[in-house]
């Protein structure tokens, strides 16, 4: 079975139709659209039910935030051993099995009561989570010459938002009105039907298919798409780490992710002690989702079209942006409609961040046959660090005891703002750590 997951092998460029070429483009990009969009509907179905769990006592503040640690846990060592495999295979059929097998999963939170049962099988999700934005970076680097790459790139990181924005209106409606379990079956289905359309879509590499690479087709010659043996990959692999610059990103996405995933899975419950209904807290992170998918499709299209492709100084625009509405959030008191523009103002900010800090600023400076390396590398840092504050968030949460319990979260709103200004920090200082041979060097700015 493993053999039908490896990719093919590479044909002499017989094909040098771009019309061709770019019907294959279209196909792959909707099959990554197609995936992307759904891992994230079910990835964001816990987040919804954490106030119903709680409620009815199925599950405590403290399990929760170990669920979370084992999935997220597990996310980043499947994020690094995923990310360094997807170099090495079919991609279309790699996430498809992750799709079915975590669909399945999701399905059967809808009937376990036990703690240690939903730590096992959160474990297991965050495995087959972890399959898709790794392999399906190295496939855009795989089918998208540098030109085009930067715009494909925040569309398809954005879709991601779409994703979540559609668990929301769509999985807290669920929740509201057929129960919590309704959510987790709805997730599951939802992924095992878009695991068939990834399977129908997705490519293989374009060399399998008699295609050169996109950087001759298009003759862009920045950074050549050379066919390497597999020793040669992995010892490319290997040199990555010890580029300065990759782990100066990978911290700054580290801290990144501690405020994105403190939003995501923290948020819902957030707005709901604020006095929202479920369904009027799902609007609001529906805004939030909406606007992330603006902050990631502007992104790509700004670093391309005004910065040259340079992704440094829109990185620190964003990440500016991202402190300021934090600190917002902080000072400003509760209000439906202030609190809806500091969500639009950070979702829009992270949306770009994910873009630049969780793949494209290192993947467009590293060797691209190693994509799906840097991503695992990126990975294992982002999720180790959602992982943690996973932990750190629910600790931080603190309860009191009226007539009914409340949950406070004023001492986790400061760790997500110090969290923020460390990301912005450890990007400014990526410049400095930039390799003098890049295509794109940093240091013309």
């Amino acid at each position: 079975m493993f053999k039908l997951l490896l990719t093919g092998q590479s044909k002499a460029p017989t094909c040098w139709d771009k019309s061709a070429f770019r019907l294959f483009q279209r196909q792959v990009f909707s099959g990554l659209l197609t995936g992307d969009i759904l891992y994230y509907a079910v990835r964001m179905t816990m987040a919804i039910a954490k106030k119903p769990l709680l409620d009815n006592q199925i599950l405590t503040l403290e399990s929760i935030g170990l669920i979370g640690f084992a999935y997220y846990a597990s996310y980043a060592a499947g994020k690094i051993i995923n990310g360094f495999l997807s170099d090495y295979l079919y991609i279309g059929r790699f996430i498809t099995l992750s799709l079915f097998v975590g669909g399945i999963l999701e399905c059967s939170l809808a009937s376990i009561h036990s703690s240690t049962a939903w730590i096992v099988v959160f474990a297991c999700i965050g495995w087959c989570q972890s399959v898709g934005s790794a392999p399906c970076c190295v496939i855009l680097f795989q089918w998208f010459p540098s030109s085009q790459l930067g715009t494909a790139y925040s569309v398809w990181g954005g879709i991601r938002q779409c994703g979540e924005g559609l668990s929301w209106t769509i999985t807290t409606f669920l929740v509201s009105y057929y129960g919590m379990a309704s959510g987790f079956v709805f997730s599951g289905i939802a992924a095992m039907a878009s695991g068939l359309a990834v399977l129908l879509l997705l490519k293989d590499r374009p060399q399998t298919y008699g295609f050169p690479d996109p950087q001759t087709l298009f003759n862009e010659p920045q950074q050549k798409y050379e066919t390497l043996s597999p020793k040669d990959t992995f010892n490319q692999q290997l040199r990555l780490l010890k580029s300065p610059m990759l782990w100066l990103l990978g911290f700054a996405c580290a801290f990144m992710y501690i405020t994105r995933y403190g939003m995501s899975s923290w948020a819902l419950l957030f707005l709901q002690e604020r006095g929202y209904s479920l369904a009027e807290a799902g609007i609001t992170m529906t805004v939030y989702s909406t606007a992330g998918f603006f902050g990631a499709l502007a992104s790509g299209i700004i670093s391309d079209k005004w910065f040259a492709s340079n992704r440094h100084t829109p990185s620190l625009l964003f990440g500016l942006m991202n402190l300021f509405a934090f600190t917002l959030l902080i000072i400003l008191p509760s209000n439906a409609l202030v609190e809806r523009f500091v969500f639009l103002l950070i979702g829009f900010s992270m949306g770009g961040l994910l873009i630049f800090l969780a793949g494209l600023y290192a993947c467009d400076m590293l060797p691209k046959k190693s994509a799906g390396a840097v991503k695992g590398i990126l990975g294992l840092f982002a999720y180790m660090a959602t992982a943690f504050q996973e932990l750190a968030s629910s600790k931080l949460i603190y309860t009191t005891q009226t007539t009914t319990l409340h949950y406070h979260f004023d001492h986790v709103l400061y760790f997500w703002f110090i969290a923020s200004a460390l990301s912005l920090l450890m990007t400014y200082c990526v410049v400095f750590a930039a390799p003098a041979n890049t295509e794109k060097p940093l240091s013309s700015l």
